[in-house]
């Protein structure tokens, strides 16, 4: 049976650490700058740029309507613009904004994460909520997807 001696375990020991410490940096970096689109679950666009940085998502872009959470019906459709929301270390952005149809206004959340070449989110309008029965439901609250383009 081959023995080790203290220097060759402490080499093995250094080497897998710093393995790790590049394995952890590719893990948790910058996402792809340039132009993300995809679509949100009531399918309407999706698009945003990412800075060349990579530290800033701007010309967020979509639309949030009613999802029906609260049953049968309908409502206006808002229009989503945010200019510049900054990506944090946890790769991830978000925004409190003004939501617009005609001269209607609302105030809107943007939030999302970036995976890979990927962003993942939720836009809502969180005043708008459901009455009983279905109380509590949020009726303009949509997810999206986007990826590199």
């Amino acid at each position: 049976m081959r023995s080790f001696g203290s220097s060759s375990v402490v080499g093995i020991l250094c080497a897998t650490g710093a393995l790790g410490a590049v394995g952890l940096a590719l893990a948790v970096s910058a996402p792809r700058s340039g132009h993300f689109a995809g679509a949100s679950s009531e399918h309407g666009a999706v698009s945003l740029s990412v800075s060349a940085n990579h530290k800033v998502v701007t010309n967020f872009v979509t639309q949030i309507g009613y999802n029906g959470a609260c049953g049968q019906g309908g409502g206006p459709i808002y229009r989503i613009n945010v200019a510049r929301m900054a990506i944090g270390k946890a790769e991830s952005f978000s925004a409190h904004t003004t939501a617009r149809v005609f001269t209607l206004t609302a105030r809107a959340v943007v939030t999302g994460h970036f995976v890979g070449t990927r962003a993942r989110g939720s836009v809502s309008i969180p005043g708008f909520v459901c009455p009983a029965p279905h109380k509590g439901m949020k009726d303009y609250y949509e997810t999206f997807s986007v990826s590199h383009k």
